[in-house]
């Protein structure tokens, strides 16, 4: 129905049909609260690489934003500390490990303490904040 068409005699069929043009289907989010994601790294315009486009660091999703249209998503790290922003899907992936028996690599040994078996290392980890640093035993570092 054409513009100049629209009396106020056919009003509701116009506004009926306006409706139908411009309603899009509301889709559930793809991730829920508590699921562990990655964020994607922002690479430059020109930017080629083989390394992975995703970060080290793994979050926690806290907050799903379901009235956003696409929904998005507030994360927090693994020390509960809140990530200002909010995410879109397309920004995350979810991982299904278990974080307790993962290995993780290290960046670099900061300090060491102790002898023997009480012998242990300040380290740093690779894609990780240096607030992520920490003291663990010798016995658990193994050599790749």
């Amino acid at each position: 129905m054409a513009p100049a068409a629209v009396t106020i005699y056919n009003a509701q069929q116009a506004k009926r049909n306006m409706d139908l043009r411009y309603k899009t289907q509301e889709r559930k989010p793809k991730y829920s609260v508590r699921d562990i994601v990655r964020i994607s790294k922002t690479k430059g315009t020109f930017e080629k690489g083989y390394e992975a486009n995703w970060s080290e660091e793994v979050f926690k999703i806290i907050k799903v934003l379901k009235h956003r249209k696409p929904p998005v998503y507030e994360l927090e790290d693994l020390n509960g500390e809140f990530i200002d922003g909010i995410f879109y899907e397309e920004e995350l992936t979810v991982i299904e490990k278990d974080l307790t028996n993962t290995e993780y690599k290290i960046d670099k040994i900061i300090k060491s303490s102790g002898e023997g078996k009480k012998k242990k290392y300040f380290v740093s980890w690779v894609g990780y904040p240096s607030k992520f640093n920490s003291w663990i035993p010798a016995k658990d570092i193994k050599k790749i």
